[in-house]
């Protein structure tokens, strides 16, 4: 069934009747009909409404269609990289999905053109590739990605989420992971909404080393490490992974390093060199009266045999002088 321009404008699915070569190239006059608007809103239906699993197939009919050099293609085939470009960002197979947004004919070009396109691909994605970007983004090139997202998707929410991921991570590497982790706690960008809804940002860069983090904030004074240890537990509950990060940085706080318990041993060592006094304060109490005791015990034993000394000394006395007789 061939359509005619007024028709092609009024398709609620125009890719389920216009998604091979043939039928494009078929109806390239009547779509060459269509005002630059129509044609932008018409390529954007067409791409919205094709399944990320054909894209591939579709590539090969859009360029086919592009020999038929008519204006509509070229339209149809940027919104399809834009698509592409969107598609790819989402991929968690991508190890650098931040060289995609830094690409100056990419930005200039087809996701300016199509940004529309681009935010409705992205809409309910936004904290998902935000994290990713996040985390995969080199420290000199995150400057320069914050102000492309915030330039190309200029007010959005994928621009707005993407400038929050990058200021968490500047703030964890700056001192969650430095030298004063404490400071991350009383910074003031620190936001604790933000760090649930960042929780997998985090958890992801504090990953082996939260024994690191906690003992740098064991020495801290009891009231200051409560109050961190509360901020670590309502993160705590927003993780659902049994080797949550917060929860093992907690442990590593509250337990004694192993140079304290050191430190304990040697002045209990110190103090008693010799282990004087290693009893109870009760039985310490009891050691006068059995000592007392010891002692008189001592002392009838020691009269009863000078006793016998001195009737052994008559008997000796008398038996010689019976033999004087």
């Amino acid at each position: 069934m061939t359509f005619t321009c007024e028709q092609i404008k009024q398709l609620d699915n125009p890719y389920e009747k216009l998604n091979t070569a043939d039928v494009l190239a078929e109806h390239h006059s009547e779509l060459d009909k269509l005002s630059p608007k129509e044609m932008h809103d018409l390529a954007v239906k067409i791409l919205m409404a094709c399944p990320a699993e054909e894209m591939e197939n579709f590539a090969h009919e859009v360029d086919s269609f592009q020999s038929s050099k008519s204006t509509f293609s070229v339209v149809l085939a940027r919104a399809y990289e834009t698509k592409k470009c969107i598609l790819a960002l989402s991929n968690p197979e991508q190890t650098n999905p931040h060289e995609l947004l830094m690409d100056e004919e990419t930005n200039e070009g087809i996701l300016n053109e199509f940004d529309d396109l681009a935010l409705n691909l992205l809409s309910g994605n936004e904290v998902t590739i935000a994290t990713r970007l996040a985390i995969a983004t080199p420290m000199k090139s995150r400057s320069a990605l914050s102000f492309n997202v915030s330039r190309v998707f200029t007010e959005s929410e994928f621009a707005e989420k993407v400038g929050a991921a990058l200021t968490l991570r500047r703030e964890i590497d700056r001192f969650l992971l430095g030298n004063k982790p404490q400071d991350f706690f009383t910074s003031n960008e620190f936001n604790l909404d933000l760090c649930h809804e960042f929780s997998i940002l985090l958890m992801s860069l504090l990953e082996g080393r939260e024994q690191e983090i906690g003992e740098k904030l064991a020495p801290l004074e009891h009231q200051q490490r409560h109050q961190i240890s509360r901020q670590l537990d309502q993160l705590k509950n927003k993780a659902h992974d049994k080797h949550c990060p917060f929860k093992l940085i907690i442990a590593a706080m509250n337990s004694p390093t192993e140079s304290q318990q050191k430190i304990t041993v040697d002045e209990s060592s110190v103090s008693n060199p010799y282990r004087q006094f290693n009893t109870s304060p009760r039985a310490r109490a009891k050691q006068p009266a059995e000592t007392t005791l010891t002692a008189a015990r001592s002392d009838a034993k020691t009269n009863i045999e000078s006793e016998d000394e001195k009737k052994e000394e008559s008997c000796a006395s008398s038996f010689c002088g019976l033999l004087k007789w």
